[in-house]
């Protein structure tokens, strides 16, 4: 999910309008959570799994969860390690 960039600038014009930059920023927001928090479910990232192999920085990867898209498996990082999930 790509979250905007808040944006330090006017909300709202002389009008009561969202200025452009808020517009922006809002349909950006919108449409990722209507893209990936849908009714079936949350979709999970997806990566390549030469992407998942450079996924490397445990401060910033450990607890993620990302679906393999070349082995079409679910992985998560535990403690700086990629592990797919085993499903029965």
């Amino acid at each position: 999910m790509n979250i905007p960039t808040f944006t330090n600038s006017k909300v709202v014009d002389e009008n009561g309008y969202f200025t452009p930059e808020w517009s922006n920023l809002m349909n950006t927001l919108i449409s990722q959570v209507q893209l990936n928090l849908g009714n079936e479910g949350y979709v999970v990232p997806q990566q390549p799994a030469t992407n998942i192999a450079e996924l490397t920085d445990a401060s910033k990867s450990t607890g993620a969860i990302v679906y393999n898209s070349t082995d079409n498996t679910m992985m998560g990082n535990i403690d700086g390690t990629w592990k797919t999930f085993t499903l029965t």
